[in-house]
């Protein structure tokens, strides 16, 4: 702690742990090194984020809001091709309405 305030006091957490293997020769992980700087008030705690996606309630009437999904995957085994995949579905039932695969680039027949 002493070192964190004196010598090393321009450095993050990161750095000082670097600071600390490299010059000093002390092999503590970084979140003891962390921790214990949180615990003395030398580093300030940060709050944790909240959920990266929030829950909404669905739409109460079919039709009120469709969504359209689409994502690149090896669809069909067997071809080294990715394929794109469309969905149109419905918020409020989750009922598929509409359902395309396309790949680029298709070979001729």
């Amino acid at each position: 702690m002493r070192w964190y305030r004196e010598k090393y006091v321009d450095l993050n957490v990161k750095h000082f742990v670097e600071k600390l293997h490299a010059e000093e020769h002390i092999s503590l992980s970084y979140t003891w090194v962390k921790t214990a700087l949180q615990n003395a008030g030398l580093v300030q705690r940060y709050a944790k984020r909240g959920a990266h996606r929030r829950k909404r309630p669905r739409r109460p009437l079919t039709g009120m809001m469709l969504h359209v999904d689409g994502s690149r995957h090896r669809w069909i085994p067997g071809l080294d091709q990715y394929q794109d995949r469309i969905v149109i579905f419905d918020d409020a039932t989750s009922e598929v309405y509409d359902v395309q695969l396309g790949m680029k680039n298709r070979p001729r027949r």
